[in-house]
């Protein structure tokens, strides 16, 4: 065999190997993208999980700020303001507001403006809590008066306290009690001292929820608070 031919088979064979080695680093390249899709994906799947856990009620669960029906120029004003909640402009490095409040009579939209900006939070990553007065008394009393109560106590505690962003909906019909405000105290008090998110809805005015709640609650909640109010007609329409 000439010099020539065996040139050309060295050639080949050295075009093959490069081609094998490029085969071999392309399947390694496309498992480790698979792994990466692949871990991404039950990252997603796990957090969506964690939003069935939040106490969204179920009428609320499809609320965005995309089906808010925005009527009047106070709707309007309040949804523009929640979709950057807890920015207060859309201005880069805009400072932020702690709480949000969001009153007005019944049937306005004010649970599902709060719904939504749980979402979008929860969507961010944040951890997300919803409760009412009366849904989360009877959840911290349930965890009195058994053994080891102590540590569930602090457990249930813990959901209200620890939790990036916790929606307080319906906020005055249900304290009354001194041992409620006490414990309403404690959740709002944790709360602000790690300066994490807290938005009530109500009916009442701010008078009217200083007299309901007393000083110390009210003054943490209104403490950085972005406070709005919202107009129009009922949503709750009957049928026919």
């Amino acid at each position: 065999m000439t010099a020539a031919p065996l040139d050309d088979l060295a050639a080949r064979i050295s075009a093959s190997m490069d081609a094998q080695r490029r085969a071999a680093e392309q399947q390694r390249k496309e498992q480790a993208l698979e792994k990466v899709r692949k871990e991404h994906e039950a990252r997603l799947r796990a957090h969506a999980a964690t939003w069935a856990t939040c106490g969204v009620p179920g009428r609320y669960n499809s609320c965005t700020f995309d089906n808010f029906k925005a009527e009047t120029e106070l709707q309007r004003a309040a949804l523009k303001a929640c979709e950057r909640f807890p920015f207060l402009s859309d201005e880069e490095g805009a400072s932020t507001a702690r709480n949000l409040w969001l009153l007005g009579p019944v049937g306005r939209g004010k649970t599902h403006l709060a719904c939504a900006v749980l979402r979008a939070q929860h969507r961010d990553g944040e951890s997300v809590v919803f409760t009412t007065p009366r849904d989360m008394i009877r959840d911290l009393r349930s965890s009195w008066g058994e053994r080891g109560s102590g540590a569930k106590e602090q457990e249930a505690l813990a959901r209200y306290t620890d939790c990036y962003a916790l929606v307080i909906d319906d906020v005055g019909t249900s304290f009354g009690k001194g041992s409620e405000l006490v414990q309403l105290f404690d959740v709002i008090n944790e709360r602000d001292a790690y300066d994490l998110h807290t938005i009530i809805t109500s009916n009442l005015s701010p008078r009217q929820l200083l007299n309901v709640l007393g000083e110390r609650i009210f003054s943490r909640l209104r403490d950085r608070a972005l406070v709005l109010v919202l107009d129009g007609e009922d949503h709750r329409q009957p049928i026919g």
